[in-house]
């Protein structure tokens, strides 16, 4: 089975992902990370998402993309010290 079928994206991207990690998944709110092959360049972009359970199924409500590592990098190193500082308090 592909794991593109555990995450509710379009069919352009459901059959490219390479990997994918759920945040969280309370009530009608499902948050997850998803590495997708881009169909056209080949190359892996990191998406965030965050869909929403509606009567007429998930909808996606954000999205975040990462299509180079050096802005991930930056991302994460950000986090990282926002983290620590939030921990303080």
């Amino acid at each position: 089975m592909s794991i593109g079928k555990d995450f509710p994206i379009s069919d352009y991207y459901r059959d490219n992902i390479v990997d994918g990690f759920t945040l969280s998944r309370v009530g009608s709110w499902w948050s997850a990370i998803l590495i997708i092959k881009d169909p056209k360049t080949e190359k892996n972009i990191l998406n965030v998402y965050q869909w929403q359970l509606t009567e007429n199924g998930w909808k996606v409500r954000k999205t975040f993309s990462f299509k180079k590592r050096k802005d991930l990098d930056a991302f994460v190193a950000a986090c990282q010290e926002l983290v620590a500082k939030f921990s303080l308090g």
